[in-house]
């Protein structure tokens, strides 16, 4: 926004995720900044997302051969968007997966949840939308399967993303189950070996082929999200009823119904590209085309495809039978 029009100010969902805001207030804690030491001068005034920043500068104006176009404040930290646009309305009380290659599993609150509990369950208070506090973690997402992916290509196996899942529909559920979020998976490196050193090291054996491979990742993933929804739900003594996933892991099919087995709750997958359409919401929001988010929320709803996985009954004994052994797991 400085760059278009030259207002020199701070979004608010940028500025909750410096670790110097004061979570209650919303605006920056000058007693924390002093007792580091760096300059109060520094730091620009908090402007809310769904604001005005001002007009296109004139110099840009020219060079464009265009006339006085707004520039807006969205939700500039790209999950704070993601979330703007989940499609709310199949429960009371849900839960939001923001999936690509990493996971962003939370709560939109109305106010910020600082507890001690929350802080040793590595939970954070990041501005939303509406004043909404985005209360969430980050976990794994579909990192391992996108190394496993550029591993195999390397070899010459090129191996479409719908290939992979058709693979791993055939391969045996929850036979071999890793920690997606172990710190032997977190650098680029030989995923499928890796995975398979993980599983000989804890006592499974090894995948016997890449099949077998994909599957371990979809349910260890799935595993993954459904111990951290449980720890989420303890966090706030809240039950959720429902997961909502956007972002472009919704796409992995597969993934959302594993997801929903895990869970025991229906997964709600889509929209695909979040966080430009919570972009679109909150220029629209400043512009006056849109009143509040719950509008915005309305016509995603009613604009973007969405599918909705309920969980299987069977798989979800496997899952719960399998789930004490994935907490063990470091």
């Amino acid at each position: 926004s400085y760059m278009l029009c030259g207002k020199v100010e701070c979004e608010y969902t940028d500025a909750s995720t410096t670790q110097l805001l004061d979570a209650k207030t919303g605006d920056w804690d000058f007693g924390l900044i002093e007792k580091i030491g760096v300059p109060k001068s520094i730091f620009p005034k908090i402007v809310q997302p769904c604001t005005k920043a001002g007009l296109l500068k004139p110099e840009i104006q020219k060079e464009l051969g265009c006339g006085a176009i707004p520039v807006f404040h969205v939700g500039s930290h790209d999950t704070a968007s993601a979330v703007a646009s989940v499609p709310v309305g199949v429960a009371k009380h849900w839960a939001y997966i923001s999936c690509g290659t990493w996971a962003l599993l939370g709560v939109e609150n109305d106010k910020p949840l600082v507890t001690e509990k929350a802080r040793k369950a590595s939970y954070t208070n990041e501005g939303g939308l509406d004043r909404k506090i985005r209360f969430l973690t980050n976990i794994m997402g579909l990192w391992l399967l996108q190394e496993c992916s550029r591993n195999w290509k390397e070899q010459g196996k090129k191996y479409s993303y719908s290939d992979m899942v058709k693979m791993a529909e055939k391969a045996e559920p929850l036979k071999y189950i890793v920690n997606p979020n172990n710190q032997k998976f977190l650098a680029p490196c030989d995923m499928p070996a890796k995975i398979r050193e993980y599983c000989r090291e804890t006592g499974q054996g090894e995948p016997a082929d890449d099949a077998a491979i994909v599957r371990c990742v979809l349910d260890s993933l799935a595993l993954c999200f459904r111990a951290k929804t449980d720890e989420l739900q303890d966090v706030t003594g809240v039950a959720y009823e429902c997961l909502h996933v956007v972002g472009g892991g919704c796409q992995n099919r597969l993934l959302m119904q594993l997801s929903a087995d895990a869970l025991n709750i229906p997964v709600v997958a889509g929209p695909v590209e979040a966080t430009a359409i919570g972009n679109l919401m909150a220029q629209a929001i400043a512009d006056g085309k849109l009143a509040s988010l719950a509008d915005g929320r309305e016509i995603v709803k009613a604009s973007f495809p969405v599918e909705v996985f309920n969980p299987d009954k069977e798989l979800n004994r496997l899952f719960e039978k399998t789930l004490p052994k994935f907490r063990k797991l470091k």
